[in-house]
């Protein structure tokens, strides 16, 4: 399923009962090249810097847009970008819309009046924050990529945001259902940890992980190396 019209559906479930069931979910999303494109500078710049990115991509009313990459340190990363929207009426036919990024002009468009959509009220949503995670050395030597930390995850809980992505050497995706727990709890924590404190040969390894042992967390989880389409792994 496209990204966009994953979005619409979500949209309109939270209208009618909040968060979807774990089968609303699809086997598999796809994003479109513009994100992709996003998504790989976003690689690029933590492959060479050693250093976690994040940025959002938010629904301005009705646009999608990826914002400018935050840079944090080799183990974490903030997100406190603040959004704003206005309209500037240009002439009797043209309105500018203009996009505000921490009080600085993003992005502007025209539009014709006739296309504004009265019926619904201007509008700024959150619908993705994705990260980085930089290749790290763990305590034998070995270089590995880190999945998800309890931080990470307790921080998209405690958000109203419905997914969460993150990118190592692949791209992972969680969603939210009507299911999902508000916290990671003491055996979550121990499970993220004994993941990340580890070197797997089976690829396969972290899949059976989330399958077995994260189950019960209401989430559902994807992954797809960059570019190609994502897989529902639960």
């Amino acid at each position: 399923m496209k990204f966009e019209l994953l979005l619409e559906k979500i949209y309109e479930f939270e209208a009618k009962s909040g968060l979807p069931p774990f089968s609303f979910w699809p086997p598999q999303i796809s994003f479109s090249r513009s994100i992709w494109k996003s998504a790989k500078n976003m690689k690029r710049k933590t492959s060479k810097k050693g250093w976690e990115y994040s940025a959002n991509i938010v629904d301005v009313h009705g646009d999608l847009i990826f914002t400018d990459m935050q840079s944090g340190n080799t183990k974490n990363v903030k997100s406190n970008q603040r959004f704003k929207l206005k309209y500037k009426q240009l002439n009797d036919d043209l309105l500018e819309k203009q996009i505000y990024l921490n009080d600085k002009i993003f992005q502007k468009k025209k539009m014709k009046i006739s296309r504004f959509d009265k019926e619904k009220p201007p509008y700024i949503k959150p619908v993705l924050n994705i990260h980085t995670h930089p290749e790290q050395e763990i305590s034998n030597g070995s270089k590995v990529y880190s999945f998800f930390s309890p931080t990470d995850l307790n921080t998209f809980l405690y958000s109203n945001s419905v997914m969460f992505g993150l990118i190592t050497e692949i791209f992972w995706l969680v969603g939210k259902t009507d299911k999902t727990i508000s916290r990671i709890g003491p055996n979550g924590i121990k499970t993220l940890e004994r993941i990340n404190q580890s070197v797997h040969k089976d690829k396969s390894y972290l899949e059976s992980v989330i399958i077995d042992e994260m189950k019960d967390w209401g989430l559902v989880f994807y992954k797809g190396r960059l570019n190609s389409t994502l897989k529902r792994v639960l």
